[in-house]
Order: structure tokens, then C-alpha cells, then sequence
């Protein structure tokens, strides 16, 4: 059986390992990135001893940066609205 990598799948969050890994494997394309993240699921590369292995994790609990509470240094704020980098 081959996996099809133009159409990203991912199991279920839920049945991550207890270090978050919910999946090995696929791409790093906006395709891939985006039906991982509406799955609360994130690329991050993983060691092994021959290289490295792309793995997808979904911890919990996980980081929520509260927006109305972030503090943004000033000098920060100055480069963003300079429109050096952009949020999505």
C-alpha cells in the first residue's frame, strides 16, 4: 500500500503518544500545514540516528498565547508596523 503524500491525513489528536507524536512522515507544504493546524497538529523536525524525520505533534496540554494580554516590546512594535514581518 502507498500513501498518497498530496493529501495530507492525520489520526485523530486524541491518540497522540504521551509526548504529543501523532504522526511521522508527509511534507512541509502550505497544503500539509494547513490541515494540521486546524487539527491543533504542528510540524516539528525529529532526531534519528541516521538524520532527521519530519513528525507531527499535538501535545496536551498545549501553549495559547492570550492576545489581549501579550505585551509587545516597543521596538518590536516599531518593525510591525513597518511591515517587516506579517501574522496570519
Amino acid at each position: 500500500m502507498t500513501r498518497d503524500l498530496d493529501t495530507p491525513r492525520f489520526p485523530p489528536p486524541e491518540l497522540a503518544d504521551r509526548e504529543g507524536l501523532v504522526s511521522v512522515g508527509g511534507r512541509l507544504t502550505p497544503t500539509w500545514l494547513l490541515a494540521a493546524y486546524r487539527q491543533g497538529i504542528f510540524p516539528w523536525p525529529l532526531l534519528l540516528p541516521d538524520g532527521y524525520a519530519l513528525a507531527w505533534f499535538s501535545p496536551d496540554p498545549r501553549v495559547v498565547l492570550p492576545w489581549e494580554s501579550l505585551h509587545i516590546p516597543r521596538r518590536l512594535a516599531r518593525r510591525l508596523r513597518r511591515g517587516e514581518f506579517t501574522f496570519t
